[in-house]
């Protein structure tokens, strides 16, 4: 498990087990570039073509001051930033359940891409859970724009806080691109538990860019199935599970800090 402190050092098993991972992930360019980068001899970012594939619009970061995200809520909040194309068909092929049986949920969903990509696997129901009004619309035309392509019909865009939301009572495959910090995952982790309690049943969490977030799904009783570290560190992510009532673990006391936000 990562450190509480969050830390990202690697072994020399560690770091070849990320290099092996980039390369099947992105490739031998990019793998390249990603490596040059690291030591300090590039300075360009990985090449990423889902806009233009898709016709969407959801490049670009952008900052939590420049959004619209109320302002009570922005203490907890993390910049927008989309999943990298290739990281994000890498989860998407490897997550389990069965599509048909399983609601596809996007905590922080942002503008949309998660949601796009998403809708080509048949899922029961594909649901966006946001807070910026703006990048829900966002996300509603970008969905919009793409279903064409889609098998899952209904995808769903909600304008509200991921601590309000109820989760349905079915198979469930939770994506989180670390949108929050970790208060805010505590509130919707007790909240999920509750529902489980009520109606125990398959719950995946895949987790990118997890940092402490992976520290938190622990002592909420999660089990992780998987990590794929890569090169950069923002792109690992990790495979969670739960079937029940989760049980809660001593909390050593460790805190989160986020760095990216998705969508």
């Amino acid at each position: 498990m990562t450190p509480p402190d969050g830390s990202t050092n690697r072994s020399v098993a560690g770091k070849l087990t990320a290099l092996r991972n980039h390369l099947r992930v992105f490739g031998l360019a990019e793998t390249t570039r990603a490596v040059l980068a690291h030591f300090g001899l590039s300075h360009r970012p990985a090449q990423d073509q889902f806009d233009s594939r898709h016709d969407v619009s959801t490049e670009g970061e952008i900052e939590v001051g420049d959004s619209d995200i109320p302002g009570p809520a922005r203490a907890h909040a993390i910049k927008y930033q989309p999943t990298h194309e290739k990281v994000l068909a890498d989860v998407l092929a490897r997550l389990p359940g069965v599509r048909e049986e399983t609601v596809f949920v996007d905590l922080g969903s942002g503008k949309g891409r998660v949601l796009v990509a998403a809708a080509r696997e048949p899922y029961r129901k594909i649901v966006g859970v946001e807070l910026s009004a703006a990048y829900c619309e966002d996300a509603r035309q970008n969905v919009a724009g793409a279903a064409a392509d889609a098998r899952c019909r209904d995808v769903e865009v909600l304008c509200v806080d991921v601590r309000e939301y109820d989760f349905p009572e079915t198979p469930l495959i939770l994506y989180l691109f670390n949108p929050f910090e970790a208060p805010v995952l505590e509130s919707v982790l007790e909240r999920l538990k509750v529902s489980l309690a009520r109606s125990p049943r398959d719950v995946w969490v895949a987790y990118c860019n997890p940092g402490l977030g992976q520290h938190v799904l622990d002592q909420a009783g999660f089990v992780r199935l998987s990590e794929t570290p890569v090169i950069v560190p923002e792109w690992t992510w990790s495979l969670w599970h739960a079937s029940g009532p989760a049980r809660s673990r001593p909390s050593d006391g460790g805190q989160e800090r986020g760095r990216d936000r998705a969508g």
